[in-house]
């Protein structure tokens, strides 16, 4: 394992917390997505049953 010995910019120390909080957003965002689209497989899947037993496939 290979150790650095540079230092790091007191700019790039103070930036920190947001980098931060623009990953801790990105993830909440993420999961939100991730969840709508589990939510509309399912959605789907009760749906898709019911349009074919009522006649409204779509087809002509």
């Amino acid at each position: 394992m290979h150790r650095f010995s540079k230092k790091v910019s007191m700019t790039v120390v103070k930036r920190l917390p947001k980098y931060y909080q623009y990953l801790s957003d990105l993830r909440r965002f993420l999961v939100l997505i991730v969840n709508i689209i589990a939510l509309l497989s399912v959605v789907v899947t009760w749906v898709m049953p019911l349009r074919t037993m009522n006649g409204l496939s779509g087809k002509a």
